[in-house]
């Protein structure tokens, strides 16, 4: 995503390339912008992309960012080894402040579903990692022989009569009781008035029935990246 001054100005996406991919950047460079690109920031969980992405940029006269645990932020990775934080749920974390006061509970639910907390010392206290509601239905079509892949949608009812609406209705389900009660746990932890901040695709379909959730912010990771990346060139302004 481009911003210009705070203001998501482009945005383009493709898929991970695949092992063995002959064109990597193929995709990326069709899509590049026209405009001059002053700095970029990267939160990569893909780390045998990092070198031909960093290649890709510098050719373009942008020299990366790479977020870790060991850029400067405003909040502070309270957890046994904050090496082991991926840069995904960091930014997220960041992104959050931009929307809610802390404390925060930040939801992100794609191939994986992460739930993470911020208290309002700014806090990174961890959370929980399973796998998204996608990755979950793959998973039983691979391990189960008489179950096949459907698309993930919201189902119709708790109780469903066949096979491809029991398995929507399984993960759906358990997904959004569980989400629930870890809200509650949460807020139990931190704060009873913690915002709950929601991003990723299927976040969006549990809204419906998903009450406790503040705010839904589908580029909420690019807003982070880009207030870590103001902070990383100012520190002593801070974000507000």
């Amino acid at each position: 995503m481009l911003f210009r001054d705070r203001v998501a100005v482009h945005s383009f996406r493709f898929a991970t390339p695949g092992p063995g991919t002959s064109q990597p950047w193929s995709v990326l460079s069709q899509a590049w912008p026209g405009a001059a690109i002053g700095a970029a920031i990267v939160s990569s969980v893909v780390p045998e992309l990092n070198d031909g992405l960093t290649r890709f940029l510098r050719d373009r006269g942008v020299n990366p960012r790479f977020l870790d645990h060991c850029t400067p932020l405003e909040i502070d990775l309270a957890v046994d080894d904050p090496a082991e934080v991926g840069a995904d749920r960091i930014a997220d974390a960041v992104g959050a402040l931009e929307f809610a006061s802390p404390p925060l509970l930040v939801i992100d639910s794609g191939t994986a579903l992460t739930v993470d907390v911020v208290d309002a010392d700014l806090r990174y206290l961890g959370g929980v990692i399973a796998p998204g509601a996608e990755l979950s239905i793959r998973c039983l079509a691979a391990h189960a022989a008489r179950l096949e892949p459907v698309d993930f949608k919201i189902p119709a009812s708790p109780l469903a009569s066949n096979t491809a609406d029991c398995i929507r209705a399984g993960v759906y389900y358990t997904h959004l009781g569980g989400l629930k009660l870890l809200v509650k746990e949460y807020r139990r932890m931190v704060g009873e008035k913690a915002a709950v901040v929601a991003t990723g695709g299927a976040a969006g379909l549990f809204r419906r029935d998903f009450s406790q959730i503040t705010h839904f912010v589908p580029d909420l990771i690019h807003h982070g990246l880009r207030r870590i990346h103001e902070n990383w060139e100012n520190p002593a302004a801070g974000s507000t």
